[in-house]
């Protein structure tokens, strides 16, 4: 930059002998010229260091074949205490210098109506499991308690890559029973709003079962 501005000062000298008005405004039109490019290399830093994160792929685990066969076949009343494990291996990355964060994406899971037009698809919103409970024995009569939280968000420094895999747990006797009983038809996405607040919706493409 420092190259450029030496060139184009030596350039507009030169062209001072053209003319009256080159030598009554040299240095008002350097100033502006300078300013011009400081205001661009401004933006131009300031645009590098505002963060881009971006999910970059996503892979649903779902639950084993045997456990989808079992809830078809139980009823509302025995599916009470029963969920349905889901694992998403997910890939974040920031493009640009600047560090930032995403929220962990909710898992969007749509189970087809066959008989409405109006209303083809049934929506199920499952949170990331962000925290969960441990304890520990410490003598016959007394355990102690604590709670393991893993965050709500994906911190990413500038340039780097996060690698994660999150769970989910459907629950609820209805939305069980309706997911088993439409397994080979449901379609998955994910939401999440990025580092601008803005919201996205990505459809899930790689699935795998859950191995046993």
């Amino acid at each position: 930059m420092s190259m450029f501005l030496e060139n184009l000062t030596d350039f507009i000298q030169q062209s001072i002998s053209s003319g009256n008005f080159w030598q009554a405004n040299f240095w008002g039109i350097l100033g502006s010229i300078t300013g011009v490019v400081g205001f661009i290399v401004s933006w131009r830093s300031f645009r590098y260091n505002t963060p881009k994160i971006e999910v970059e792929s996503a892979v649903l685990i779902t639950p084993h074949s045997t456990l989808i066969s079992r809830c078809k076949s139980e009823s509302l009343d025995q599916l009470k205490n029963q969920y349905l494990p889901f694992e998403l291996e997910i890939s974040v990355r920031n493009r640009r210098g600047g560090p930032g964060s995403i929220d962990k994406p909710i898992l969007i899971i749509k189970v087809p109506f066959q008989n409405q037009w109006f209303n083809r698809f049934k929506k199920i919103e499952v949170k990331p499991i962000t925290q969960h409970m441990e304890s520990e024995r410490i003598n016959e009569n007394t355990s102690s308690h604590w709670t393991v939280r893993h965050g709500r968000a994906f911190n990413v420094a500038g340039g780097e890559k996060v690698d994660d895999r999150l769970e989910y747990w459907m629950k609820g006797a209805e939305n069980v029973h309706l997911t088993a009983t439409n397994f080979e038809k449901l379609k998955y996405y994910i939401q999440y709003r990025d580092n601008r607040g803005r919201l996205h919706t990505d459809r899930i493409k790689k699935t795998f079962e859950k191995e046993l």
